[in-house]
């Protein structure tokens, strides 16, 4: 990285380095290729360049919060499931048990709960690696 410039304030601040994007049979070379987050100056990093020129993070970190990320997802998902059987439950209690009871029949429920403990280990497993990996990039 060559330099960084932050723009904006608040939460509209965003921080944009740029730097020399080398690809790895340096055949490649944009002396202008920028990364939204903030580095210091002369920090190598393994990354991808898209066709507008801007770089994102490859790697063991990036892809495991990536992956932490899709987990969260999941069982914010069920979450969000099960808030909104209640409220039925809660508003029309005919209704809300008929729901409940298509959606969380015994199979289901058996099916739901592996699906969760899958992804809350997925998730401490992902976001364990994340960060580490974070915290050996330099």
């Amino acid at each position: 990285m060559h330099s960084c410039s932050t723009s904006g304030t608040g939460r509209q601040r965003h921080t944009d380095c740029f730097g020399v994007f080398r690809s790895d049979d340096h055949r490649v070379v944009n002396q202008f290729a920028s990364i939204g987050e903030s580095y210091k100056e002369g920090t190598a990093l393994p990354v991808q360049q898209d066709a507008g020129g801007h770089c994102y993070p490859v790697g063991v970190a990036p892809t495991a919060g990536r992956l932490a990320g899709l987990f969260a997802c999941v069982v914010a998902l069920v979450a969000g499931l099960s808030a909104l059987c209640g409220a039925f439950s809660t508003v029309m209690p005919r209704l809300g048990g008929r729901i409940g009871a298509a959606l969380w029949s015994p199979g289901a429920g058996r099916m739901l709960r592996r699906l969760l403990t899958v992804c809350g280990i997925g998730f401490a497993l992902s976001g364990l690696v994340g960060v580490i990996g974070w915290l050996a990039m330099p």
